[in-house]
């Protein structure tokens, strides 16, 4: 059975998978007919139209009528697809080998977005990408909109010091909440290739996951065998990754005890061997290692079967493990195990809905606007609530004024603010007539600013208000949410950094799971 994947509507809408000719506008809505719509959790609907906004899906009908941005009348159209597991800023160097020590940074950086753009490409908006500090940076400039790529969450540097007490570990773990990361990944045994061994003690394990709950991140945890895993589901950690040597009884275990399961039977040790040159003699990839993943492979799909059959209720993720070769292909995962018997709708719920439970990006709580007691009117809502978020909202070949006093035209100035004023309070003068396509990142974070400054409106609603900004930036969000305090204004401020602290009728809200 081959299993294909068209996808031309994603959960988080990509302008940059469309020709430039079909975007008018970042928030201009943009219509898909779709011959076949597949929701991603299991319903579907024939003949459907869904209406994108910005980055996201607006509604969906049954039956419209055109005209529309772009027909699919004879495709399938499926929302994101999400990859749990991969490696982002893996690949092979010029060489054509996996060693990217040898790879220049500058280099290194174009290999990242060579990786970013085929992961997009192949359908993915949503990737996880564990074990390395270098996808902080790459997390950044894709929120910034200055690099094309999937949304991006990252563990950082990855857990896998056997020397550390349980103490250390929670050290880890706070550093890496320091940092920004979103989950804690932790290699709890060896290698498939070398065995699968547990290497971390069960009081490790058991630090890690408990000061990582304490911090609100979730635990990817590299295992393989039954020893390990059993460390893990005691740890009461999030997901179980690979698992390629565990018995039926541990899946029932993991099921048992609400553990997910991300097994990576489709991808990552095909990937290894189709490209056996370029990884062998390189760390632990030696040519008996080679030897053991060819036979590993031949019992691949009956193994899976054993997987998925032997807990019913067992939580199974979808995560490839792609490393270099494997860019792009993540897709690949899902085709194996529908192949080898999974049903494809639990193949396309897995990589959608389910995946995006358990990163916490599930759907969003609606809620009501209510402006001096009474709920505000649609028509004017965007003159009472000013938003702030990772893009600018900018018309790149407008000026830095005529960007302001476009924006101004459509959502109110502030009685005697004058645009230049506002400019020159970001730190902007000089720049009035700069188009905002030659401003950095930080400029443009500044003209966005300006126009809050500029906004009329009684609430601040800042997402990430500090990203691309240095310490003089930081501050300036500061004595604005001060001074909107002191007029009288409310600001409501969401930030990974511990960088807001305006000491006016503030309060701090950390939020975690539910019941946290």
């Amino acid at each position: 059975m081959k299993l294909s994947f068209v996808v031309a509507a994603m959960t988080t809408f990509s302008a940059a998978a469309l020709p430039a000719a079909q975007v008018e506008a970042a928030d201009a809505p943009v219509r898909i007919h779709a011959g076949l719509l597949i929701d991603g959790t299991g319903a579907s609907l024939k003949d459907a139209t869904v209406t994108v906004q910005g980055d996201r899906i607006v509604s969906v009908e049954s039956g419209a009528k055109g005209p529309w941005a772009i027909d699919l009348v004879k495709a399938t159209v499926l929302p994101g697809l999400i990859d749990n597991h991969v490696h982002i800023t893996w690949h092979f160097n010029d060489d054509g080998r996996a060693d990217m020590t040898k790879t220049p940074r500058e280099q290194q950086g174009l290999k990242w977005a060579e990786n970013l753009k085929k992961t997009l490409m192949a359908g993915y908006t949503t990737v996880q990408s564990i074990g390395s500090a270098d996808d902080l940076l790459l997390r950044k400039e894709i929120a910034s909109g200055d690099l094309i790529g999937p949304r991006l969450l990252t563990s950082s540097t990855a857990f896998n010091d056997v020397k550390m007490s349980p103490d250390d570990a929670r050290a880890f773990v706070r550093a890496r909440k320091a940092e920004g990361a979103d989950l804690i990944k932790m290699f709890a045994s060896k290698s498939s290739r070398e065995g699968g061994g547990a290497t971390l003690s069960a009081e490790v394990v058991a630090a890690v996951c408990d000061e990582a709950r304490k911090q609100n991140l979730r635990v990817w945890v590299h295992a393989h065998g039954d020893d390990s895993i059993r460390r893990v589901v005691a740890g009461k950690c999030t997901t179980v990754v690979h698992g390629s040597l565990a018995t039926p009884p541990m899946f029932k275990l993991m099921a048992d005890n609400g553990v997910n399961f991300e097994p990576t039977v489709g991808v990552v040790t095909q990937n290894y061997i189709a490209h056996e040159k370029n990884y062998t003699g390189i760390g632990n990839y030696t040519p008996e290692a080679f030897v053991n993943m060819r036979a590993f492979v031949k019992d691949q799909g009956a193994r899976w079967k054993t997987m998925f059959t032997s807990a019913p209720r067992l939580n199974i993720l979808t995560g490839s493990d792609a490393v270099a070769g494997a860019e792009g292909h993540n897709a690949e995962e899902v085709i194996f195990r529908v192949q080898n018997g999974w049903p494809a709708m639990s193949g396309i719920v897995s990589t959608t809905s389910r995946n995006a439970k358990a990163l916490g990006l599930e759907g969003t709580t609606g809620g009501t606007i209510r402006i001096g007691g009474r709920d505000a009117d649609p028509a004017t809502r965007a003159r009472h609530v000013a938003y702030l978020g990772h893009l600018p909202g900018l018309k790149a070949d407008l000026s830095s004024l005529e960007n302001l006093d476009y924006l101004c035209g459509l959502l109110g100035r502030r009685p005697g603010m004058a645009i230049e004023q506002a400019l020159a309070t970001v730190g902007l003068a000089g720049f009035e007539d700069a188009p905002a396509r030659t401003l950095s990142a930080g400029q443009r974070k500044r003209l966005a600013l300006a126009r809050l400054w500029l906004s009329p409106a009684a609430l601040w609603l800042l997402d990430e208000p500090y990203a691309n900004l240095d310490l003089p930036g930081i501050e300036l969000v500061n004595h604005m949410v001060r001074a909107h305090l002191d007029d009288g204004g409310g600001a409501l401020v969401t930030t990974h950094g511990a960088y807001a602290a305006p000491p006016v009728r503030t309060r701090l809200l950390a939020l975690g799971e539910e019941g946290d």
